[in-house]
This record gives C-alpha cells, structure tokens and sequence, in this order.
C-alpha cells in the first residue's frame, strides 16, 4: 500500500493500515514509538495522520504530553477487547494525553483552535495524575459510517 502524505488517509476499505505502515518516528521529533505501543501486545500501529496531527499539537503547545495510552489491540487489549466494536484506539486514530487542572484547560483551548481533532473526550475527576485528554482524527471516512464528529465527551 502506498502512503499518501499531507494528512491523505492510509486505510484499505476493511478501514486498517494494510499492511502495517513503517512509521518514520523522525518526523515526530517530540515522541518515541514505546509511548504508543498497546500495553497488551507491545505493537504500534498508528496512523501516520495521527501523529502527524499531534506533533503539530506539541510543537504550537511547547509543553511535554505525556501519552497514557496510544494504540491498543482490538482483541488483546483490556479495555478493547470487552467492546462490541473496536474504538479509535484500536485504528490508531487516538490518543489519551495525562495532564490536568491549567496544563489541561490550555491543551483543550489548543486543541480546540487548531482543528486538527475530530474527537476530544475530556477525564478531568479523581486523582490529577489519573486525568487525561483524549485526542482522536476519527471521521465516517476512516472509521465507522455512524461516527458522528467533530464532536466533545467527557467521561
């Protein structure tokens, strides 16, 4: 399969990378592969557009973003694989972002004004190291039909 580049989407029509992107973590200069790997299978299958979208993120944000959780399995992750169908995760089209309180407000504020996410869902109770930001490029064209985007939650 031949990437596109400039934000063109990598999917087949089954809506996977086919096969695996080699990703160059070169042009990601803020982030490193392990950050992304699912917890389950140790595997990193990230569309390119993902991060493309985050790095610019970082670098207009000129902060550190912790990744919690990048690419997870569909059939071995744990949270994943009790879900009717795969979520973004599992297309590498998201990502959960630990920060919170002003650090939080700001990345959202960021986020929000560069337009370059179609999902946002916001954790901001309980313990402040357990909080996050989801960021995800999901569209009917990439992932489901039903998807609605853009679109805000909060969990």
């Amino acid at each position: 399969m031949k990437v596109e580049t400039n934000f063109s989407y990598t999917y087949d029509t089954k809506k996977r990378i086919q096969p695996t992107v080699a990703i160059n973590w070169t042009l990601y200069p803020n982030f490193k592969e392990d950050e992304f790997k699912c917890s389950a299978t140790n595997e990193c299958k990230m569309e390119p557009k993902f991060l493309e979208a985050i790095q610019i993120l970082r670098r207009h944000f000129e902060k550190p973003l912790k990744i919690s959780s990048g690419y997870r399995d569909a059939k071995f992750h744990p949270v994943e694989s009790t879900k009717p169908q795969p979520g973004v995760h599992s297309y590498g089209l998201a990502a959960d972002i630990l920060l919170s309180h002003g650090l939080a407000y700001d990345l959202l504020n960021m986020a929000l004004s560069l337009k370059l996410f179609t999902g946002i869902g916001i954790q901001q109770k309980g313990h402040p190291g357990h909080r996050f930001i989801h960021l995800d490029i999901a569209t009917p064209k990439n992932y489901r039909q039903d998807v609605i985007r853009p679109t805000v939650w909060s969990y």
